[in-house]
């Protein structure tokens, strides 16, 4: 009897022990991946904040846009509301900054709230906890999850590392002035036409999920909109520019080792 009590005991302290082991390891684990995003985070200066989104039936309702940019400000990115004038260097790479998404996931019961920051590919850089309520009135849960989100940013470490400044910097002496007379950005002359697509099948598609310029099925560009009705910036594998109407036909102006390209789209 006293060896079985002495074997329990034994066990007792052994599964005490890798308990304590596995909670730690789960914390450290959980500590370096929120030091990792954090670190990613630091990589951008800049953000871009929506002023509708998906789940809102109006611009800024609940006023969800603007305390968003406010709180990203304050944290210490610089801010721009999405369809403002960026600067130039901006519209020439989209990829310097990244937009921040809140989303919220409703039921009947229940209303969800996660921000995002999303990168010109899709990919999401950082998010924070979703955060749960069971208030009925709309207004009320959604003030009461963005309460929540904005703690959560509150604890964000976040300070820019100056990842891409030399890309800015550089960027910034190919900027567009804009046409007195059209209002409409004068494009720069480019070192090279790489193509003139007036046999191919384009077109520009406006879905809930944005605005695309399509070949066929395939999404060539995602348009991301600016101050001027006419020009876009322009994200896709061919890389980040500016997409832009001139003379009737469609531009698509951009960087390529250092060299200034534009395909011209005739839709």
């Amino acid at each position: 009897m006293t060896y079985e009590r002495s074997r329990s005991a034994c066990d007792t302290t052994t599964f005490a022990a890798m308990k304590s082991t596995l909670f730690l390891a789960l914390f450290l684990g959980l500590f370096a991946y929120k030091a990792t995003a954090q670190n990613k985070l630091s990589d951008y200066q800049y953000a871009i904040v929506p002023t509708q989104f998906v789940f809102q039936d109006e611009v800024n309702q609940y006023r969800l846009n603007s305390n968003l940019k406010f709180a990203l400000t304050q944290l210490g990115f610089k801010t721009f509301t999405q369809g403002s004038r960026y600067p130039d260097f901006l519209m020439l790479d989209g990829c310097l900054a990244l937009t921040a998404n809140l989303v919220v996931d409703e039921s009947a019961f229940s209303t969800t709230m996660q921000l995002q920051m999303v990168d010109c590919r899709g990919t999401v850089v950082f998010q924070t906890a979703e955060h749960k309520n069971r208030e009925k009135v709309l207004e009320e849960a959604f003030t009461r999850a963005w309460e929540d989100v904005r703690a959560d940013l509150s604890n964000v470490v976040y300070r820019y590392n100056g990842y891409g400044e030399n890309k800015s910097d550089n960027s910034s002496s190919l900027s567009t002035q804009p046409d007195a007379g059209t209002g409409t950005p004068e494009p720069r002359k480019p070192t090279a036409i790489t193509s003139q697509n007036s046999n191919q099948t384009y077109s520009i598609v406006e879905t809930r999920n944005g605005k695309f310029l399509m070949y066929g099925e395939d999404i060539v560009l995602t348009l991301y909109p600016t101050a001027k009705a006419d020009v876009f910036l322009g994200v896709g594998s061919l890389g980040n520019g500016v997409f832009y109407k001139s003379d009737g036909d469609w531009n698509f102006e951009y960087l390529r080792d250092g060299t200034a390209q534009r395909i011209i789209y005739s839709l």
